[in-house]
């Protein structure tokens, strides 16, 4: 009888294994992290009454005191490419790039790869981003058992093309839509 229930065990932690693993190839390995994280890490209000500052020789922002950047992110480049994470889920994603290319293409690039994570998906566009005038992108729908929402949006500039990328989960937004609101209100080019 011991025999039959360790084969019994053996079987049930191989379909929990498959089931693992399906569920992270259906999400994403940067939903995976994100999700584990944002179980791991409570929701907790932006604390946009002590901002902290980013100032690169590019452009300036504040972001909430209690949200942090992703120096752990393998593409983290502190004047090219980085994420201000959110306690529990939600960050944002701020990319500058060379301005060979058109806004349009260039937002569109980036964002493809989220919007392939999403099914149900509801679609818009929109023009202005804190006080800047772009190209922007919106994709809400479902992921797993979440509902979410990715803004996208591309400024052009002298410089680049700077593209904010905004990754909303409805169960978090009460807590974080002070802290992107904060950001698109402060974000401002260095002399442009």
């Amino acid at each position: 009888m011991d025999k039959r229930n360790f084969f019994i065990g053996l079987v049930i932690a191989g379909f929990v294994l498959i089931l693992v693993i399906g569920v992270g190839v259906w999400l994403g390995p940067d939903s995976i992290s994100q999700i584990l994280t944002g179980i791991s890490e409570a929701s907790e209000p932006a604390d946009i009454e002590n901002p902290l500052m980013i100032e690169n020789k590019h452009f300036s922002l504040e972001y909430p005191g209690n949200w942090k950047i992703d120096k752990a992110d393998p593409f983290y480049k502190a004047d090219k490419h980085f994420k201000i994470k959110a306690p529990g889920l939600g960050n944002i994603d701020v990319t500058i790039v060379a301005s060979r290319f058109a806004v349009d293409v260039i937002t569109e690039h980036i964002v493809r790869s989220r919007r392939e994570l999403l099914r149900n998906i509801e679609e818009s566009s929109f023009e202005l981003w804190g006080n800047y005038k772009g190209y922007g992108r919106k994709f809400s729908g479902i992921q797993g058992l979440s509902k979410r929402c990715i803004r996208c949006f591309g400024i052009p500039n002298s410089k680049g093309t700077v593209v904010i990328v905004e990754d909303r989960f409805d169960d978090h937004e009460e807590n974080n839509k002070p802290g992107y609101d904060l950001i698109a209100r402060t974000f401002k080019f260095i002399n442009d």
